[in-house]
């Protein structure tokens, strides 16, 4: 909620601010991503019991801008995207989201950063009754141009999941820092690493009474428990749990986009995750995808 509030504050300071008066401008516009990748770990389950399935992707998204300001706009993004998973009917989901950002360039330096404000919310329907949920986000960064090829971006942000079990009702706050590389006018190279501190959820057939919730996983196509049992931990004779532990998360990306056409592009992503809990529990996790991005 701090989050939130700051970055309302921020908005009503953007908007309150003097700036350059122009006419007001607005543009709408669509794009859509298809995709398909690995994940090592699909269920985050502990160091040496991963188990990696591949995945598709899709999406389709609106946005629509206003520049209120010659130095401030603001964008309204609606989406939907879906994933589906080889083995695991469970997994396969769908997400309708909206976001609203501010941002604001206070000047027309080369060197002047622009300042952004951000909050999200979404509906995720999965074929798993437990991870079904409303998410929340918000968040402010900052962004720099570092040279005419490098851009740099500061950012902090929190998020609230709020779901059909308490195992996948997950709270955090992060902190993330992204450099995007134009390497002439044909490929962008680039990389980022967040810092992410608050809930995450494995699925495993060990027991773990030391976890805040645990409660069958119901992705394997085991029926939930009464809720009145949902608080035990232990799944007991191999029976797959899903458990929601505290932890501090390292995430690193690196990834390189191809243009292929004035409105499609090739991108080409690698990702790795490494959580670690209070009891000493490790988890760890690439993913790696293939995607193709067009805007109309």
């Amino acid at each position: 909620m701090r989050i939130i509030t700051v970055g309302a504050a921020l908005a009503a300071t953007l908007l309150a601010a003097p700036a350059v008066r122009a006419e007001h401008h607005t543009s709408l516009g669509f794009g859509g991503d298809v995709g398909a990748g690995y994940d090592s770990n699909v269920f985050n389950a502990a160091s040496g019991y991963e188990d990696g399935l591949t995945f598709a992707t899709a999406g389709a998204h609106a946005n629509y801008s206003y520049k209120p300001a010659a130095s401030t706009s603001l964008l309204t993004r609606l989406s939907l995207t879906g994933e589906t998973y080889e083995h695991v009917e469970g997994l396969t989901n769908g997400k309708a989201g909206a976001m609203l950002r501010l941002s604001h360039r206070p000047g027309a330096g080369f060197f002047v950063p622009t300042l952004a404000g951000w909050v999200s919310a979404a509906w995720w329907e999965f074929d798993s009754t437990i991870r079904d949920s409303v998410e929340y986000r918000a968040g402010v960064y900052l962004m720099e141009q570092i040279t005419t090829a490098i851009r740099a971006r500061v950012s902090v942000a929190g998020s609230r999941r709020v779901s059909e079990s308490e195992v996948f009702d997950l709270d955090g706050v992060s902190a993330g820092l992204d450099l995007d590389w134009l390497v002439g006018a044909s490929l962008t190279l680039y990389t980022g690493y967040q810092y992410r501190d608050g809930d995450i959820a494995s699925t495993s057939g060990l027991l773990y009474g030391y976890a805040d919730v645990g409660e069958p996983d119901d992705a394997f196509g085991i029926p939930r428990v009464p809720p009145k049992l949902s608080h035990i931990p232990g799944g007991g004779m191999g029976t797959p749990y899903a458990y929601r532990f505290p932890a501090t998360t390292h995430v690193g990306t690196l990834g390189l986009n191809v243009p292929l056409s004035a409105d499609l592009s090739l991108d080409v992503q690698g990702q790795y995750a490494d959580s670690s809990t209070d009891a000493n529990l490790g988890y760890e996790r690439w993913i790696g995808s293939v995607s193709l991005l067009a805007r109309f």
